[in-house]
């Protein structure tokens, strides 16, 4: 294992983290476990979210930052590229991953090997039906948040200029200079709106892109969510989803445990 890999986790309570292509043993877990990767950057994405995290880390999530840049205002648990190094948990110990603004950061090749990973540290799960009709979830959880390039693309076919207005009035709240206006061209304001998504992306999804690799990666139930609308109550709250135009929520997870790959020798 590399030297940067082997520091990459100061903390006490993981296993260590090793590059995706690696193989390495997993220590137990025995406490309930919920971990959040999220931009450690702040953007029109992610910096609204700052208390939001604070919140979540005193509710006991593990925060990950996965951005290039630390945020000095979080104390991120863990700063790690999760794009190329595995997180350092047993297989089978997590019991939620909320993973915002993060799938964009991954270039496509590494893509299958990130949600891998992800399907390997959570516990197997499924909804359950409550003595009430109620729909419940028991298990591991996955929940994603990204920007949706299809309502961006299909505003841009339609020359609908209200959607970027939208979009353009939702980044720049509270900024004092505004590249706004319809006096721009919608090719030229479509672009800004890919600038817009955040540091390091690389990737962009919609929902039938992101369903397709969740099924690839093992995952064998999912569905389309939407703003604080979780299986999971404590995923709800204005801790973990803000409303934003043009972003996507999905739910996943797979019914067994990840089936043991071979470890590199």
């Amino acid at each position: 294992m590399s030297q940067d890999s082997a520091n990459a986790v100061p903390t006490a309570s993981t296993t260590h983290s090793a590059d995706l292509d690696e193989g390495l043993p997993r220590a137990s877990a025995s406490r309930r476990h919920s971990i959040r990767l999220d931009l450690s950057v702040e953007s029109p994405l992610s910096g609204r979210s700052a208390s939001a995290r604070r919140a979540a880390a005193a509710a006991g999530w593990t925060l990950i930052g996965t951005g290039p840049i630390r945020d000095a205002s979080i104390n991120w648990a863990i700063e790690l590229d999760v794009t190329r190094k595995t997180l350092p948990y047993a297989d089978a110990s997590v019991d939620m991953i909320y993973a915002a603004f993060t799938l964009e950061t991954a270039a496509a090749p590494r893509l299958p090997a990130m949600l891998a990973e992800w399907r390997r540290v959570l516990k197997p799960g499924a909804p359950v039906e409550s003595a009430d009709s109620s729909t419940l979830f028991d298990g591991g959880l996955l929940r994603i948040v990204v920007r949706d390039m299809a309502a961006a693309v299909g505003a841009l076919a339609e020359r609908d200029e209200a959607y970027f207005e939208r979009q353009e009035g939702a980044a720049h709240q509270g900024v004092g200079v505004s590249d706004r206006g319809p006096s721009r061209p919608l090719g030229e304001r479509f672009a800004a709106w890919l600038r817009r998504a955040g540091p390091g992306a690389s990737t962009w999804f919609d929902h039938e892109t992101i369903m397709h690799h969740l099924r690839a990666a093992g995952f064998d139930g999912m569905y389309r969510s939407a703003c604080r609308k979780s299986l999971l109550p404590e995923l709800r709250s204005d801790a973990f989803d803000q409303p934003t135009p043009d972003v996507l929520y999905l739910e996943a997870w797979a019914t067994q445990p990840c089936a043991q790959q071979p470890r590199a020798a």
